[in-house]
């Protein structure tokens, strides 16, 4: 199993390409890309959204958008208030 993990990407999967991450030749379901950060690709599911979710899918490692959240209830609170700091400033 291999593990990469990238920054943000504000919604441009440009990285994934094979030109750029020619590594994924070498990778299998079980190998994982992890996005720290702003993954942006899920914001209102739109047409354009799904073909890039769906162009995700299609690669040969796991992103992180089809993993499910671990996250328990209690940590909501810490999610809305990060939520709350950044449009209150």
């Amino acid at each position: 199993m291999a593990i990469f993990i990238t920054g943000d990407l504000h919604g441009d999967f440009s990285r994934f390409k094979k030109e750029i991450f020619y590594e994924q030749t070498e990778l299998a379901k079980d190998d994982y890309v992890i996005v720290t950060g702003d993954f942006g690709g899920v914001w209102d599911g739109s047409p354009n959204e799904r073909h890039w979710l769906d162009w995700l899918d299609a690669k040969p490692f796991t992103t992180h958008n089809k993993v499910k959240p671990t996250f328990e209830v209690e940590t909501a609170p810490a999610l809305d208030y990060a939520v709350c700091k950044r449009k209150l400033g």
